[in-house]
């Protein structure tokens, strides 16, 4: 199979997720996703959690199997590290909300009254905030760590988002398309996945890419489920 040219570092990759967006017009990369913190895959319990994990490491390891002892070289970046940075984010939104739902016991709110109205004042904590940044930071290398072991060997008319949350995926595929339209790529085969790992079994990034090709590609040509389920189709319209 043929390797793909040399990608940035997962530091780079995580630095340009804070970046703008594709095409070179500014394009907001959280404008079509909420944000993580809001996302169902962040806000679950412990035992899902746990699931979500286990099922994510027999699927790398049967991946890392059918990619056969030849991919795995020192350059060849391991998906386990993903996972490694999605616990470490886990545990800081899990003090995280212990520690706001401590404030909320621990502090009366504030309330002002404004225009016969009552407005309630949060109390900032600079350890939530602190914990808040922290489990951004995690998930943003787990997103890169999780993309390029999917990706390193795949040419430009594939993109794999496996493992994403929404927001994620929808920032690599923005950087990815460009990249496509640079080089006259034809065609470009998005893999989204059934959304196996999303809670609940949701199906996630395949509706959030079909509305962000839409509203943001609907010049060129798209088809879901196409060439397999789990997939969409984009072809470009030069």
């Amino acid at each position: 199979s043929r390797r793909r040219r040399p990608r940035p570092s997962i530091v780079l990759s995580m630095a340009w997720c804070t970046d703008t967006g594709a095409f070179g017009d500014g394009f907001s990369r959280t404008s079509t996703a909420p944000a993580l913190e809001d996302d169902d895959d962040v806000n679950i319990d412990d035992s899902t959690f746990d699931a979500q994990m286990k099922e994510m490491e027999r699927e790398m390891n049967d991946f890392e199997h059918t990619r056969g002892p030849s991919s795995s070289t020192s350059s060849s970046p391991s998906p386990f590290l993903g996972l490694q940075y999605r616990k470490q984010a886990r545990v800081h939104y899990l003090k995280m909300m212990k520690l706001s739902s401590k404030m909320k016991n621990n502090n009366k709110k504030k309330t002002n009254k404004i225009h016969g109205r009552k407005k309630q004042t949060k109390n900032k904590n600079p350890q939530v905030k602190k914990q808040h940044i922290l489990m951004a930071q995690a998930n943003r290398m787990a997103a890169a760590a999780l993309f390029e072991s999917r990706n390193f060997f795949r040419g430009l008319d594939s993109i794999d988002l496996h493992f994403l949350f929404v927001e994620e995926g929808i920032s690599h595929l923005e950087r990815h398309i460009d990249e496509c339209m640079k080089a006259k790529i034809p065609q470009l085969v998005i893999i989204t996945g059934r959304g196996l790992h999303s809670y609940k079994g949701e199906i996630k990034i395949q509706p959030a890419v079909i509305n962000f090709l839409k509203s943001r590609l609907s010049n060129h040509k798209h088809t879901p489920n196409m060439p397999t389920v789990g997939c969409i189709l984009l072809e470009f319209n030069y």
